[in-house]
């Protein structure tokens, strides 16, 4: 009994990635999602910044090695 539920549960499963993939399929991100992914990805500070290891720079009271600013996910757009 046990094994057939198992089994059950499995094919629901795939069918449930099975169809949400066919759903999913050749439908490109719009203009407003696009927004949102790169308003979520900006974070909270004044600009975009990445931060690595320790060393003599700043960035944002905290001393690194080296900081990347300005990214961005828009090709079109420019950045400083």
């Amino acid at each position: 009994m046990k094994k057939k539920m198992k089994v059950l549960i499995a094919l629901v499963c795939l069918g449930a990635v099975y169809l949400v993939t066919k759903e999913m399929e050749n439908k490109p991100i719009s203009d407003l999602a696009f927004q949102n992914i790169e308003a979520l990805a900006q974070g909270e500070g004044p600009e975009n910044h990445v931060c690595f290891n320790y060393g003599d720079i700043d960035c944002y009271g905290v001393k690194v090695d080296y900081k990347m600013t300005g990214l961005n996910l828009d090709p079109e757009r420019e950045t400083e």
